[in-house]
């Protein structure tokens, strides 16, 4: 069980610490509204449609939400990314990521009920059995509608 638990473990985390070391793009590689951008610093925040980088430090936003947005009339910003403003594109939900957290997390936990459970009429192989893909199975539905819940943000090289 301590086999299973370590193996579930590596394969959640390696994939995210390997991802994590590799150089985040540059806004110079993207390509115009394919993907939303958000900066954030001290000064506050803005996000929208990536159209282009006009100079550095400068890009232009289509729709521009947040405080660092400049006060136009059109739906077209150049906005200036402040010195030290984190700036990301946007990778999607992690509806991914919790079912596979959640499936880990349920089978250990309803296979440690079952166990636990003086009145089940099972051998405790038959517990064990029965609790890891029952709790996977409702324990990966589970995190999946609560990881659709969170945006994923991508760290880009301004």
């Amino acid at each position: 069980m301590r086999l299973l638990a370590t193996v579930l473990v590596f394969s959640i985390l390696a994939p995210s610490a390997l991802a994590s070391q590799a150089s985040p793009p540059s806004l110079d590689s993207i390509g115009p509204g394919c993907c939303r951008i958000r900066v954030r610093g001290a000064e506050g925040s803005a996000e929208g449609l990536f159209q282009v980088k006009t100079a550095p430090g400068r890009v232009v936003l289509t729709p521009c939400k947040g405080n660092l947005c400049p006060p136009l009339g059109g739906t077209q910003a150049f906005l200036t990314i402040p010195p030290g403003a984190r700036v990301e594109m946007y990778g999607g939900r992690s509806a991914g990521k919790g079912a596979i957290l959640g499936a880990a997390f349920g089978a250990v936990a309803v296979t440690a009920l079952f166990l636990g459970d003086q009145d089940l009429d099972m051998s405790t192989g038959g517990k064990i059995a029965a609790g890891i893909p029952v709790g996977a199975l409702a324990g990966s539905a589970v995190g999946a509608v609560i990881g659709a819940l969170f945006p994923r943000w991508k760290p880009v090289r301004p």
